[in-house]
């Protein structure tokens, strides 16, 4: 037989729970390293957001300009892209777009994923950048587009309209 212990079995059982689990004084010092940690990576992690999404932005412009490049070739016909720097969007003249499957492609800047901003645009004076017949750009020009303290240019230049990211 077991020998039982001097206050009784409940005292053992009460002993062993009360010794399960953390302080709240442990809590508190973990909770605030956390909240410390977060403090310090927040800012950074904005910043990566912010330059991620110009990044994919310009890309996706490089992309468009590409394209109405080779649509111009491939059908001997004027092709333009508007950049509209009030909506923060762009137009590809003769590209359908693809969720409606009507009208033209409609990039629209300020929506999921880029939310970024057109911040301007430059073609010759105006906000329209034209590839002639051949796929030739009419007149050289650059974009920016921002988020937050970052930017990127996209410059537009020869005559293919060869596009770089600054």
């Amino acid at each position: 037989m077991r020998p039982m212990h001097p206050q009784g079995p409940a005292f053992v059982r009460r002993r062993a729970f009360v010794r399960a689990g953390f302080s709240l004084v442990e809590l508190i010092v973990v909770l605030a390293v956390t909240a410390t940690l977060v403090a310090m990576v927040m800012p950074r992690w904005a910043e990566a957001t912010a330059r991620r999404r110009v990044d994919l932005a310009a890309a996706r412009i490089m992309a468009d300009v590409r394209l109405a490049r080779s649509l111009a070739r491939a059908s001997s016909a004027e092709v333009t892209i508007t950049f509209n720097v009030a909506s923060h969007a762009y137009t590809v003249s003769g590209v359908p777009d693809m969720r409606t499957k009507d009208g033209e492609l409609v990039v629209l800047l300020r929506e999921d994923p880029y939310r970024v901003t057109l911040a301007a645009a430059d073609f010759g004076g105006g906000q329209v950048a034209v590839f002639n017949a051949y796929g030739m750009l009419v007149d050289n020009g650059e974009v920016m587009v921002t988020a937050g303290d970052y930017a990127r240019i996209v410059r537009f230049d020869g005559p293919y309209g060869e596009a770089s990211v600054k």
